[in-house]
């Protein structure tokens, strides 16, 4: 972190805390909003979680309200962290978790006063906090004045035409350079969007649908938002947690990734068997030690990979992949319900769709392994294909000059 600032690192810090809090209550609020929302408008709820997809999708492709700035909010915690990034990142990114605390009561307390368009009302003016935040996302300013030598520029020739500039000639080259296209022809630039884009499908559709889900099973409003609280405090536990092991060292990113992605994947596929109390509870406070990791692991992965030179494009590039994704098969969430009546076949999808991380955060060992084992076969067939002759070198021929008749 900059020496010059040591105080507003963590002032930057506490903006996007407060900026995944917001984010993270919108989300919790619609999904306690959703029974009313379906009876209020009498349609299906493939519908209203296709709608909630398109605004999670309008938020990661096109940036309105908290899109753009969500994605400034992490380069700017990579600007000014570097030994302490990690223990940063879990700090601002614990907001989300605490939004199930704070959020799911409140949205409950808010529905049964005001019901669902004052709920919505009061939101909307919660999250005109955002402002204010952004006011605290300032550069990181350098120490003293720096002096830039001055440029001598030549007069513009007026013969020179348009066509003959290097910015005309290459419109695509220079598009391509914008957008770091480069980064699509790594490897571990599609294991972050592959992850990222899994993950952040998986979370929106459990904290949309996880009180839904609990009063399908039998409990009441309350109780079913008291998950989200349960959920939440182990989520704060763990960032705390994960900090400090990732900073020391402890553990790598990766294997807490994939121990993470394993233990969420169990807690949404044993939804099924879930009757009592307790055997919810054990199951959200699973979820809410996924969710704590595999928001921090995986920015801290994209910036440790790929370098804060190039994270503004890896998370363009993650934001447009995972809004496609989500927009496309938003619905299906709310389809399986609609099929089945209750939400047992839902969350069976979304643990085999968590799942699938452990084996792409590991795709490039995979793959050199694969590699490896190939490489015998092929120098024998090479060597089989060798042909047994060898091509005889062609001789020189010596022309004897003869010397003339005097």
């Amino acid at each position: 972190m900059s020496t010059q600032e040591p105080l507003w690192g963590w002032l930057v810090v506490a903006s996007v805390h407060i900026a995944f809090l917001l984010w993270g209550g919108v989300i919790k609020s619609v999904g306690v909003l959703l029974p009313a929302l379906s009876d209020m408008y009498a349609c299906d709820v493939w519908i209203l979680g296709w709608i909630i997809a398109a605004m999670c999708s309008a938020n990661n492709i096109a940036g309105p309200g908290f899109g753009a700035f969500g994605c400034i909010c992490k380069i700017t915690l990579g600007i000014y962290f570097n030994e302490r990034l990690t223990l940063a990142t879990s700090i601002a990114l614990m907001g989300q978790p605490e939004s199930l605390i704070v959020f799911s009561m409140f949205a409950q307390f808010l529905l049964e006063t005001f019901g669902p368009r004052g709920n919505l009302l009061i939101l909307g003016a919660l999250t005109m906090h955002l402002v204010p935040c952004a006011m605290l996302l300032r550069p990181r300013q350098v120490s003293g004045h720096r002096q830039y030598p001055r440029r001598c520029y030549s007069a513009i020739d007026s013969t020179t035409s348009m066509k003959d500039s290097p910015v005309s000639q290459e419109p695509v080259a220079l598009i391509g350079r914008l957008l770091d296209v480069n980064l699509l022809t790594k490897l571990d630039t599609w294991v972050l969007i592959l992850s990222f884009t899994l993950f952040s499908f998986v979370n929106d559709a459990w904290m949309t649908f996880m009180v839904s889900n609990a009063i399908s099973k039998g409990f009441d409003g309350y109780v079913a938002t008291s998950f989200s609280l349960i959920a939440g405090c182990s989520a704060i536990v763990t960032s705390f947690l994960q900090g400090v092991m990732l900073s020391k060292g402890v553990v790598s990113n990766r294997l807490l990734s994939a121990v993470a992605a394993g233990m969420g994947s169990i807690a949404l596929l044993i939804n099924p068997v879930h009757k009592a109390f307790w055997s919810m509870s054990i199951s959200v406070v699973l979820y809410g030690i996924t969710l704590a990791v595999l928001m921090t692991t995986i920015l801290c992965l994209a910036i440790e990979i790929l370098g804060r030179d190039r994270i503004a494009g890896a998370l363009g590039w993650m934001g447009l992949v995972s809004g496609s994704f989500r927009i496309l098969l938003g619905f299906c969430t709310g389809l399986l319900y609609d099929v089945t009546g209750d939400y047992n076949a839902t969350f069976v999808l979304l643990g085999s769709m968590i799942g699938l991380i452990i084996p792409i955060l590991y795709s490039d060992t995979l793959v050199s392994m694969c590699r490896e084992r190939i490489r015998p076969y092929k120098e024998k067939t090479a060597l089989y294909l060798k042909p047994n002759w060898a091509p005889v070198p062609a001789q020189k021929q010596v022309v004897r000059v003869q010397p003339r008749n005097k």
